[in-house]
């Protein structure tokens, strides 16, 4: 009785040791999408995204940037959301956020943009028209979502549901040589 217990508590352990190790998606996909940070094959760091959890998502990183989504995406947000993402990219970098689909109730729910972790705010977004491109002058950018507490939007049926979706893409910040003008030639002037 013993080592029938006992081997079924072997087999137990073996399963479970194989649906981790071999569907490891299965296990902690939602931790994934929500916190990323990515080395490349040298294990240099190349970046990070990440989002309160059950406030949507930062998806499909690569050296180049990422995707980053409302809560429930590509279905309608919910009320009384106030979600943060942050957005890290390798030091000498900047970022470059462009929305790709923007559907932000008019009144009364927001993204604000933020130039770095808080200040300064560098713009304020709703409405139903994609916004221009917005662009870190250094290496974080922080996204904030928030929403009422009455999330019934009265939508055009071409215009429903309530969503957003954006791209970011790390860029590299121009460094300014100087040339000294005493030994300098007209080439490198």
């Amino acid at each position: 009785m013993i080592l029938f217990a006992l081997f079924q508590a072997t087999l137990v352990l073996e399963l479970f040791l194989f649906l981790f190790f071999f569907f490891p998606t299965v296990v902690v996909y939602e931790k994934l999408t929500s916190r990323l940070s990515k080395n490349n094959a040298l294990g240099v760091w190349i970046g990070s995204c990440t989002v309160d959890d059950n406030c949507g998502v930062c998806k499909d990183m690569t050296t180049e940037g990422g995707t980053i989504e409302s809560p429930n995406f590509p279905n309608d947000y919910s009320s009384d959301l106030k979600c943060l993402y942050t957005i890290e990219s390798p030091t000498d970098t900047k970022i470059e956020l462009t929305f790709t689909q923007f559907i932000v109730e008019n009144c009364c729910d927001f993204i604000t943009v933020f130039d770095g972790e808080s200040d300064p705010l560098q713009i304020a977004l709703n409405g139903y028209q994609i916004p221009q491109v917005t662009t870190s002058t250094a290496n974080k950018m922080t996204i904030k979502f928030t929403t009422n507490g009455d999330n019934t939007l009265i939508l055009p049926a071409n215009l429903s549901p309530g969503r957003w979706q954006a791209k970011y893409k790390f860029l590299a910040i121009e460094s300014r040589m100087t040339v000294p003008l005493e030994n300098a030639t007209i080439a490198e002037l």
